[in-house]
């Protein structure tokens, strides 16, 4: 299959980001003067190598290239295998600055499809934006660069370079495991076992089953820490109201929050605040 032509998407007029689909970009197929601007590159398809100084690597589906700056690096395809690709382009300091903190010696290559997955899904938003031209479109196109760096920064400080070389979809094991890493930072979302087992493509009882294994406690056990030690910071820092902090948490109800929490602490949240507040 053809690989289509590289189309590129509206000028980043004030900063706005900007998402391409196609082949490789003109300012990375040579050298020359290029704008200062930091690149985030999803292989949809494809294969190639990114020559930087001194060194190459090769790149290939479902690889993320972060790039610091555009004018020192070089993205060159396979004649066989063409590169097909959504290119972000970011111009605004923040966002900039985000690509930084993800490189080292001014690029990184990531090999995690959920990473991948994440990419995918937040370049579609942004191209659909810049696209439709509708009211609020600058905004979003922002927001979601930003929530997508953001997410990016926050797998890397949890441990995702450990997962660098993505995980194995044919493993169960390994489909649980990138279960309970999401959780982490997810758990104040509304969670349920069988949805969670379903995309884990495994029975419920299967799913159970290896996630105990794995994290040492059930899918509700773990989720409801993870949710009564966020509280446990909220309650202690603030005088936020407790039904506030429930939802906040991940708690469909304030009894269930109460529930939760006292089979978690031995205590009420109103008895842990005044603890906290008086230590």
């Amino acid at each position: 299959m053809k690989t289509p032509r590289f189309q590129p998407g509206p000028a980043a007029h004030c900063g706005i980001p900007s998402v391409a689909h196609g082949g490789v970009p003109d300012e990375l197929r040579r050298e020359g003067n290029r704008p200062a601007c930091a690149h985030v590159l999803l292989v949809l398809s494809g294969k190639g190598r990114l020559h930087r100084p001194r060194a190459s690597r090769p790149v290939a589906k479902d690889n993320i290239l972060l790039l610091q700056d555009a004018r020192r690096h070089r993205l060159e395809e396979d004649a066989r295998n063409p590169l097909n690709l959504f290119t972000l382009s970011l111009v605004e300091r923040i966002s900039r600055d985000a690509v930084r903190q993800c490189c080292v010696d001014g690029h990184a290559l990531l090999e995690s499809r959920s990473v991948a997955r994440l990419a995918h899904v937040h370049m579609r938003r942004i191209h659909y934006e810049q696209t439709a031209g509708l009211p609020g479109s600058a905004l979003l196109r922002r927001g979601f660069a930003q929530q997508f760096l953001g997410e990016l920064l926050r797998w890397q400080s949890l441990g995702g370079t450990r997962a660098a070389n993505g995980f194995d979809r044919d493993d169960p094991r390994e489909r649980v495991r990138h279960c309970i890493d999401e959780l982490r930072t997810t758990f104040h979302h509304p969670h349920a076992l069988d949805e969670a087992a379903a995309r884990a493509g495994l029975s419920t009882r299967r799913f159970s089953g290896l996630f105990r294994e794995l994290a040492g406690e059930s899918f509700v056990q773990y989720l409801n820490r993870l949710r009564c030690e966020f509280a446990e910071r909220l309650l202690a820092d603030g005088n936020r109201p407790v039904l506030s902090i429930s939802f906040e948490c991940g708690f469909g109800d304030l009894s269930t929050f109460y529930r939760a929490f006292r089979r978690h602490s031995g205590m009420s949240p109103a008895r842990f605040r005044k603890r906290e507040s008086c230590g």
